[in-house]
């Protein structure tokens, strides 16, 4: 590629790129001032979706290390220790099972 083509591709790529990620936040900002949000709505709203964030990711840690543990099989008491440790902690060596793995 030439720089001349190199420099109109870039040039053209961030008249594009820029808007498209300023634009949702300026549109975010607008609807909550139409709305009348005052800055108390605004600080739990944010805390709220935080807490649920939060949620899916702890719930989904959950599922997934159960899942990996179930070739253990649950009705063995080392499903307990393995989903245990695979849950506490993110170290390969710290798991029962040597192909679990957070990421």
């Amino acid at each position: 590629m030439s720089p001349l083509q190199f420099y109109v591709a870039n040039i053209l790529s961030a008249l594009v790129w820029a808007p498209a990620h300023v634009f949702p936040g300026v549109l975010l900002a607008t609807a909550l001032r139409l709305a009348g949000v005052s800055a108390e709505q605004l600080t739990i709203l944010i805390i709220a979706v935080l807490i649920v964030v939060l949620a899916v990711v702890w719930a989904l840690r959950l599922a997934f290390a159960r899942q990996q543990c179930l070739s253990v099989g649950p009705e063995n008491v080392r499903f307990e220790k393995c989903l245990l440790k695979c849950i506490r902690n993110s170290d390969q060596t710290q798991c029962d099972m040597p192909h679990f793995r957070f990421e």
